[in-house]
């Protein structure tokens, strides 16, 4: 059970009953138009949640914006009401029903009302107010340079309190799961005929971050006089708000409302709607040798045919094949066609009586990196996509996500993330059995400072590096050959030493130890070493001193 709905609250009296119902996002629905009660100039504005003493506004604004709100006594707004009422931005409840003390509460709060304004959404829950009284408003909205308000003048739009609270002998509770990309923090509104507004509950809210709930029994009648009650079948609307690929979304509910006290009484829906995201890998390849990433979808439909337009900067990559992997995809219908220099065309198709499945990697794209050619990161654009259902008919716009393929071929290339505290995380991508530089530099002119000199053993290797003490440092890495000779020298398994030898590729040197370096130092040969690179590791090489100190010389 949602440990939200058994916490006390407003309930009026009312007896509570849970519905449950799953809403996946996608459905091209409309949601009726906004419950106001007067001209406004604002647009998308809505009234949610009215009691004798309070209402809410929803309304869309840009993100990152501060919201607030001005009330008033009169409509031309000569009357102001400040300090009068209480206002609340991003009405909450609990938020996490899961934060054990009140520092986790308020850190789940500010990180669901940080994801509404994120959507684009804006709420404002006023209390204090009088029983069957009109209360009208201006929209505020504020950034760090300038305040815009709406409507300028009036008349300004009004909401109505209503009278009192009633018993509702059967007070459903619904609980929803909203299902999609980025849905933590969304407003969902439910509205229900002959009521006055709608009710609005924010996703993530007293249940999972995908959940959202209402009380049926805090739906004001038509007239406004007391709460909703009916017996028999009722139909709510629920509509997900907010652009995007997850906002729009619409689900009818059905629920039976009786004359008598009725206690968790389960209703369990679910709406099935199109998402269809299309996914394509990455992968860390040399020049002139020949890879594939795989190319994925992940849908809610079966498809009889999926169409993908790829843009490749060109000169890159060439040999470009389509290979199938799930055995569902028709080989002699699927093919890659040029658009272009950079575009290209993939169509997918299913053999003969089957259809694309849901949810598997259809094919994978492969190709030959080109030699001549600078290191680069190689993307993997789709610009456009195209899904059709087991019927014919087009599908919703696949999602898409990009690939990349680097490609080494004699230049390293480096990668910067932030790391712990002042710490950096770098990708050094390099030719195998080489040795690379790292240096960095607050501007890209210089100063170069010189970091750290890494052995690489593959393509990619991870660092983890100092951070400079400016607001910007730059990196960069380069291929190095250590003339004269360097030994790295690091703790083994049992009385040994693993090292490293650095030097020029194609020359033998000598290691050399010594138990003391006290004069006349005795050093006595352990091995020679042949460079076919410009280092080589050596491990596990014996000690039986406490102490030894070794060198490596040309013979």
């Amino acid at each position: 059970m949602n440990p939200y709905l058994s916490q006390p609250g407003r309930d009026h009296g009312r007896r509570r009953r849970h519905v449950l119902v799953c809403l996946m996002l996608g459905m091209a629905l409309l949601m009726p138009g906004a419950c106001l009660h007067a001209q406004q100039s604002s647009t998308n504005v809505q009234i949610a949640n009215v009691t004798p003493s309070g209402f809410t506004v929803i309304w869309r604004g840009q993100p990152g914006l501060t919201s607030d709100i001005r009330l008033f006594a009169d409509e031309n707004g000569t009357v102001p009401l400040d300090g009068k009422l209480a206002v609340e931005p991003y009405p909450l409840h609990t938020g996490s029903p899961y934060s054990s003390n009140a520092y986790e509460r308020r850190q789940s709060k500010t990180f669901l009302r940080s994801k509404t304004s994120d959507h684009g959404l804006r709420a404002v829950r006023v209390s204090g107010c009088e029983p069957s009284t009109r209360y009208h408003f201006q929209l505020i909205s504020r950034s760090a340079s300038s305040t815009n308000v709406s409507p300028v003048t009036g008349p300004f739009p009004f909401a109505s309190t209503s009278a009192r609270n009633s018993l509702v002998p059967d007070g459903a509770q619904i609980l929803m799961d909203v299902q999609g990309l980025d849905v933590a923090g969304r407003i969902v509104t439910l509205s229900v005929s002959n009521t006055m507004t709608l009710l609005a509950g924010v996703v993530g809210d007293g249940g999972e971050t995908n959940q959202v709930w209402f009380n049926l029994a805090d739906l004001v009648e038509l007239g406004g006089g007391a709460n909703f009650t009916h017996t028999g079948s009722i139909r709510a609307l629920a509509q997900v708000l907010g652009g995007g690929p997850d906002g729009g979304a619409t689900l009818t509910i059905p629920v039976e409302l009786a004359d008598a006290f009725r206690v968790a009484r389960t209703v369990a829906t679910q709406a099935r709607s199109e998402i269809v995201a299309i996914e394509i890998g990455s992968t860390v390849m040399r020049g002139g040798t020949t890879s594939s990433v795989p190319i994925s979808v992940d849908s809610t439909i079966a498809m009889s045919r999926l169409s993908l337009d790829l843009t490749i900067p060109a000169g890159r990559l060439g040999n470009l094949t389509l290979i199938p992997v799930a055995p569902e995809v028709d080989p002699s219908r699927t093919t890659i066609q040029p658009l272009g220099s950079e575009g290209y065309r993939m169509t997918i198709l299913p053999r003969p009586g089957e259809l694309l499945l849901t949810s598997s990697e259809l094919v994978r794209l492969q190709f030959t990196a080109l030699t001549g050619v600078p290191s680069s990161f190689v993307s993997l654009f789709p610009s456009t996509a195209g899904a059709t259902r087991a019927d014919g008919t087009a599908a919703r716009t696949p999602l898409r996500q990009p690939g990349r393929v680097v490609v080494v071929v004699n230049e390293p290339l480096l990668e910067a993330h932030h790391g712990v505290g002042a710490r950096r995380n770098l990708t050094l991508y390099g030719k195998p059995l080489f040795t690379y530089g790292i240096e960095t530099a607050p501007t890209l002119t210089g100063p170069w400072r010189f970091v750290r000199e890494v052995a690489v053993s593959q393509l990619t290797t991870p660092l983890d590096v100092p951070g400079g003490t400016g607001a910007l440092e730059f990196y960069r890495a380069f291929e190095t050959e250590t003339h004269p000779p360097r030994l790295q020298v690091s703790k083994g398994l049992s009385n040994s030493v693993d090292l490293v030898v650095f030097g020029r590729s194609g020359t033998n040197y000598t290691l050399q130890g010594t138990a003391s370096l006290s004069p006349p130092v005795q050093w006595r040969n352990v091995s020679v070493v042949r460079l076919t690179n410009s280092f080589r590791t050596l491990t596990g090489i014996a000690t039986t001193n406490p102490f030894t100190a070794y060198r490596i010389t040309l013979p």
